[in-house]
């Protein structure tokens, strides 16, 4: 008997290490799946203020949560005027890009009032998303409350 339970606890030994980065990996991934879900929800209530036109309003309520190992995911939104940053959302963890999502149907420039990319952190936040005109041409303006 005692031979048997000396197997049995070598094998779990053995095989431990795998089954715990297995069990991270798919922590890592579910938790960069949940950001990237909120941040299309920012993309979908961004398309509706601005097809709905100038002085509307959305307010998106976004959770991001850390990993087990402690991996937090980023979501940036815009950037300054005219740049390719302005019309996307990305999405961010601590090994680099996880997504970027386009906001390009209708084409759309998001921009903060300071001109610097909003960004995300772990935690809960809740973004205002409002049409506004900018020089001649209609933008949505974020703020973080």
């Amino acid at each position: 008997m005692p031979f048997k339970l000396l197997i049995v606890a070598l094998l779990i030994s053995i095989s431990f290490p795998s089954v715990w980065q297995g069990l991270v990996y798919f922590d890592t991934t579910v938790m960069l799946e949940e950001a990237s879900g909120q941040a299309d929800q920012i993309r979908a209530s961004a398309t509706s203020a601005f097809l709905a036109g100038e002085g509307n309003v959305r307010t998106v309520h976004v959770r991001l949560r850390p990993s087990l190992t402690g991996i937090s995911p980023v979501i940036e939104i815009g950037g300054p005027a005219g740049s390719a940053l302005s019309r996307t959302i990305r999405v961010l963890s601590d090994h680099g890009p996880a997504c970027t999502i386009p906001l390009d149907d209708p084409a759309i420039e998001v921009r903060s009032l300071t001109a610097e990319p909003v960004r995300l952190e772990k935690g809960d936040s809740e973004l205002i998303l409002r049409a506004v005109r900018c020089t001649g041409s209609l933008i949505i303006s974020v703020e973080v409350r």
